[in-house]
C-alpha cells in the first residue's frame, strides 16, 4: 500500500469526535520511518483529494446527510494532521 492510501485510510475512519488521534499516527510514522516533510505532503494531497471528494457529494442531489457529515469529518481530521506535521516541520 501507498503512503497515501495508507494516510487516507488511516484518516478516513468510521467515527466521528472532535479530534483525530495524531499520537497513533505519529507512532504509526516513526514506525515506518517518514519523514515530516513527506508526511506533510502527503497529508496535504490526501487533503485536497477529500475537498474534491466532498464537493461531488455535495452536487450530488442523492447523498445522505450521514455520508455528508462523515466526510467533513475527514476533511477536518486531514486538516488537524497538516497542521501537526507542519507545526514540525516549520520549527
Amino acid at each position: 500500500m501507498s503512503v497515501f492510501s495508507d494516510l487516507k485510510h488511516r484518516i478516513c475512519r468510521f467515527e466521528m469526535s472532535p479530534n483525530f488521534p495524531v499520537g497513533e499516527l505519529a507512532r504509526w510514522v516513526e514506525r515506518e520511518q517518514l519523514s515530516p516533510e513527506m508526511l506533510l505532503e502527503t497529508a496535504q494531497q490526501v487533503q485536497a483529494q477529500l475537498e474534491v471528494e466532498l464537493e461531488a457529494l455535495q452536487r450530488c442531489g442523492n447523498t445522505s446527510p450521514a455520508t455528508l457529515i462523515q466526510h467533513e469529518y475527514w476533511c477536518v481530521y486531514a486538516e488537524q494532521v497538516c497542521s501537526f506535521y507542519r507545526a514540525l516541520v516549520d520549527d
